[in-house]
């Protein structure tokens, strides 16, 4: 929201650990651009801001490492049906490993 050099929010790489806190940071975000608008409600930047919040990339690392080799999967020399294990997978491949 700077007035020199602003960065749009959904050019913003934003990544947490949990769900929860990703799901936080938005409306900690959210509720910011919010406090702003009340004080210039016409302010055309952070009417743009807050739209462009819905867009924005903020998910746990995992989310966004996924999202990364779903879109470039060929780049990576894999199949586009890869699917990433869940613990219970990897509960499964430890015991077949040793």
């Amino acid at each position: 929201t700077r007035a020199e050099n602003p960065l749009a929010a959904d050019r913003a790489l934003i990544v947490t650990f949990t769900r929860d806190a990703a799901a936080e940071m938005k409306q900690r975000i959210n509720r910011a651009i919010d406090g702003l608008l009340d004080e210039e409600p016409y302010n055309t930047a952070l009417l743009e801001q807050k739209q462009r919040l819905a867009s924005a990339h903020i998910s746990t690392i995992d989310s966004f490492c996924g999202e990364l080799i779903r879109e470039y999967f060929h780049t990576l020399d894999i199949s586009s049906d890869f699917r990433i294990a869940d613990a219970g997978d990897l509960h499964v491949d430890r015991g077949e490993a040793v």
